[in-house]
């Protein structure tokens, strides 16, 4: 059994029970994904479009062409391919896609893909990299050595909105030929280590447009030593001060997200749930120790000795910690990061038999009223507990 399958061209696809997208050619060791008629660059519509969140993993061998028509043939066309896969974990065989010349939006939105080797991705014809990895907000390892962007005229949100990634080698992009690369770095709180080379050309900042959008307010090249406090500052060095490995000043962030890894329903013994922590500080210690804390939720006060500590290392990281077997009661969560300065603190939510609170970006109590999820407490009590706790004046409901 598939869940889908089809021809494409000259190549055959399948989306197997596991949700494993397998692309080959149907014959031989080559073949072609005809797109048909297009209405332009960025127009592709692949056969995967309807299954794309019940894609876990993708499977690409042989030799794989792409052509589709309007007004002529255009070949290379790998815009919007994986595009919002947002349970994607893994791709092997990217190798396989031959002959790219436009990789729009490649795999944008793919929330669930915690690393990406591409070293081995022909880019050589490649035009345009826009929002090529917008929007993977999980991917904390991406490797690009050996890609070669020398023709690449867009870098347009290239990296904008993976906010686990801590640090990035780009030493081996050529942006000799980028026209635009507006947010290039946006929204990459965590994002302080960023290695470049002396081929990494920055247009000049424009008053008329969003400008390089480095975000490199503050940013030291530990490498030469050369400070800059302004998106502009960085562009106007030269490509040889340009490079070396960046140390970019990121403000403190505190991000902790919460899931049920087991499946089940409220009440029931036995579930897991993973516990996910962000952060960045520019703490000079170098003592970072991450703790969680569970407590049944109508007891008013947290234990003393926490479920889980976590040494850390670095000024940002990604960590992913788990509680095994919860029980029947309702339960909250109180996850603190110590960086060697301060603690921080959060409350995450998660759906399940687990209480709703949480704190929000701005540091305001939120309290989510989810009688369901909440294995039969009400609205009132889960009130009273905040109420208990103080932050009656803080909740936002």
């Amino acid at each position: 059994m598939a869940i889908a399958s089809g021809t494409c061209g000259t190549c055959t696809w399948t989306i197997s029970d596991a949700g494993v997208l397998t692309v080959r050619p149907t014959s031989g060791s080559s073949g072609n994904l005809d797109l048909g008629a297009q209405f332009g660059v960025g127009m592709s519509s692949w056969p995967w479009d309807s299954y794309r969140s019940q894609i876990s993993r993708i499977v690409l061998s042989g030799n794989i062409t792409t052509s589709y028509s309007f007004m002529g043939t255009y070949t290379g066309n790998y815009s919007n391919i994986f595009k919002d896969c947002v349970n994607l974990v893994s791709i092997s065989g990217i190798a396989s896609l031959k002959g790219a010349k436009n990789c729009f939006c490649m795999f944008e939105g793919c929330a669930s893909m915690e690393e990406l080797n591409l070293s081995s991705f022909d880019t050589s014809a490649v035009k345009y990299m826009n929002f090529m990895f917008s929007g993977c907000t999980s991917l904390s390892n991406l490797v690009l050595t050996g890609i070669n962007t020398s023709n690449v005229t867009s870098f347009t949100d290239f990296l904008r909105g993976c906010e686990s990634l801590a640090s990035v080698d780009l030493s081996g992009l050529n942006t000799t030929s980028a026209e635009d690369m507006n947010c290039f770095f946006d929204n990459t709180p965590l994002l302080s280590h960023i290695t470049l080379g002396a081929q990494f050309y920055v247009p000049p900042v424009s008053t008329n447009d969003y400008g390089w959008k480095t975000y490199f307010h503050g940013g030291k090249n530990i490498t030469n030593g050369i400070v800059v406090e302004s998106d502009e500052s960085f562009s106007n060095l030269a490509n040889a001060d340009r490079a070396g490995t960046w140390e970019r000043g990121v403000s403190s962030s505190y991000n902790v997200t919460a899931a049920r890894v087991s499946d089940g329903v409220a009440d029931e013994d036995g579930e897991d749930v993973a516990i996910t922590a962000r952060w960045a500080t520019q703490a000079e210690t170098t003592d970072r120790t991450l703790k969680v804390y569970q407590k049944i939720s109508s007891s008013s006060t947290y234990p003393s000795t926490p479920v889980i500590t976590q040494q850390l290392s670095g000024n940002s990281g990604v960590t992913t910690v788990t509680i095994t077997d919860i029980g029947d009661n309702a339960y909250d969560f109180r996850v603190e990061f110590y960086d060697g300065t301060n603690t921080y603190i959060a409350f995450p939510s998660v759906q399940s038999n687990i209480r709703l609170v949480t704190i929000d970006s701005t540091g305001n109590v939120c309290l989510y009223f989810d009688t369901t999820a909440s294995s039969g407490t009400t609205d009132a009590d889960l009130y009273e507990a905040i109420t208990a706790l103080g932050w009656q004046n803080d909740v936002i409901i």
